[in-house]
């Protein structure tokens, strides 16, 4: 298939990069938890308009948060959506920005010297740290 439009930078490498590059960077691996992420597809379930794929049921899996993010830019280009000069840039683009979102959030939430980390400091609390895990509020 040929797409319908120019090329030009795939949504899907991009935010699929960038929200893999964002998780590791919050949890600190780049391995799901418990080492598998995991996507059940029953078979002939309607994900397309046009098609009732697939024919028998799959099994996606991922090790890594940058497994399912090349996936996914990888199916733009096997569904003929994108050709491959579209697909990298995209996964860079996504790798920038999320480095630049983590370091604002960290400003934000951790080196704000007048609050506790939050954009209201009724948000602190403590003695919860689900609710803040981070440094001790001030």
């Amino acid at each position: 298939m040929t797409p319908p439009f120019a090329g030009y930078v795939s949504g899907h490498s991009t935010f699929s990069r960038a929200g893999a590059d964002i998780l590791t960077l919050i949890t600190g691996s780049e391995y799901f938890p418990n080492g598998l992420g995991t996507y059940e597809i029953k078979a002939f379930k309607k994900f397309i308009k046009f098609e009732k794929t697939p024919v028998k049921d799959v099994r996606l899996e991922w090790a890594t948060y940058r497994d399912a993010s090349n996936q996914s830019s990888m199916s733009r280009i096997w569904g003929g959506i994108h050709p491959p000069f579209d697909d990298i840039p995209g996964r860079k683009i996504g790798s920038m920005v999320a480095k630049d979102v983590f370091d604002k959030a960290t400003k934000l939430f951790y080196e704000d010297k007048d609050h506790d980390g939050y954009l209201s400091i009724d948000d602190c609390d403590d003695s919860n740290k689900k609710v803040y895990p981070g440094k001790k509020c001030k």
